[in-house]
């Protein structure tokens, strides 16, 4: 399943290490209540700053991510190209652009 959300080939890299540290039943309860659970009352009341980080190329849809950085007031939202690793895991694909980008956001 994780395999078809990266636009480029991880050597190395096992999706199992996204869980590391959980049990396999925390670890599908918190997928399940991150991917089940309407949040949409809740976002707009979100103040501190906010970054989101989207990829065109995500099964996540890259509007619904703009949807979400939309309602945060001062949200700060940032879309990667599917040619830059834009895919699900853009901290790992183009991990330079990420951490330059979250590095700015936080300086």
């Amino acid at each position: 399943m994780f395999a078809a959300m990266v636009a480029v080939p991880l050597p190395g890299f096992g999706f199992d290490a996204l869980a590391h540290g959980m049990a396999g039943k925390d670890a599908a309860t918190l997928f399940l209540n991150h991917g089940c659970q309407d949040w949409r009352d809740i976002i707009p009341r979100i103040t501190l700053p906010t970054l989101v980080i989207a990829g065109r190329g995500s099964p996540a849809p890259w509007k619904s991510i703009a949807w979400t950085a939309n309602q945060i007031p001062g949200a700060q939202l940032e879309i990667f190209e599917e040619n830059e690793g834009g895919s699900h895991f853009m901290f790992v694909e183009n991990a330079t652009k990420f951490n330059q980008i979250v590095s700015t956001f936080v300086g």
